[in-house]
């Protein structure tokens, strides 16, 4: 969910899972440039991955020192309660909604989401169905598989390989990495999702995107069991 919702920051043509193409949110940028917020209509996104690309090693290695920052281990939730099962969440109909944010923390788009889930084979399976605020309809479905020791493992189709994460106490990380085609050129970003459950029926969940451990992007988001 996080990471589908993440890269509908900025508008994708023909997503098939993987291969999209990144071009501008058209209403957000005349809205912003008619306030003096941008003079520059191409995505903010495309910008910093362009950029990032282009350094040199050594400027690249000063620009993580100075930008980076260590994300707090989902260990230090381990005492927090409701003490979070996803079985027990992911079961039947679940409403979704929240913003889209840009690296500076502007928001570029919103969502709602309807969510199927249900066991199917010993997994947890994630349907959804989202709107957004342009009029855009999607669809994507997750795969989650629960293991020893709170450790966990998800598929999705648009994802590089399978995602691994872990739950402790009210709380559940889940990061992977995705490819993202951008003007005919491949640039891999990493999701980090962190989960809270608030209560029985709400979850929040913050999905920051990275290039080099650069952050570009944040995904915010409720989830509210129906």
């Amino acid at each position: 969910l996080r990471i589908f919702l993440a890269l509908r920051a900025v508008k994708f043509k023909s997503l098939s899972f993987g291969k999209s193409r990144l071009v501008s949110n058209p209403n957000y940028a005349a809205k912003a440039s008619s306030v003096g917020r941008i003079n520059d209509p191409q995505p903010i996104y495309l910008r910093i991955l362009a950029m990032l690309d282009n350094l040199r090693p050594t400027t690249l290695v000063l620009f993580l020192l100075m930008t980076s920052c260590t994300a707090v281990p989902v260990e230090y939730y381990s005492a927090d309660s409701p003490s979070f099962d996803p079985r027990a969440y992911f079961q039947g109909d679940i409403e979704a909604w929240g913003v889209v944010q840009d690296w500076r923390g502007r928001i570029t788009r919103r969502f709602y989401a309807d969510i199927d889930a249900q066991s199917v084979d010993g997994k947890i399976e994630l349907r959804e169905k989202f709107r957004f605020d342009d009029g855009e309809k999607s669809t994507r479905t997750w795969r989650i598989d629960l293991q020893d020791e709170g450790l966990i493992s998800a598929e999705a189709n648009d994802i590089v390989g399978t995602a691994t994460g872990k739950i402790s106490g009210n709380a559940m990380n889940l990061q992977y990495e995705i490819d993202l085609s951008v003007d005919n050129k491949i640039y891999r970003v990493k999701f980090n999702d962190l989960l809270w459950q608030i209560d029985e029926n709400v979850l929040f969940n913050r999905a920051a995107i990275k290039k080099f451990g650069i952050k570009v992007g944040e995904v915010v988001l409720f989830m509210r069991k129906a």
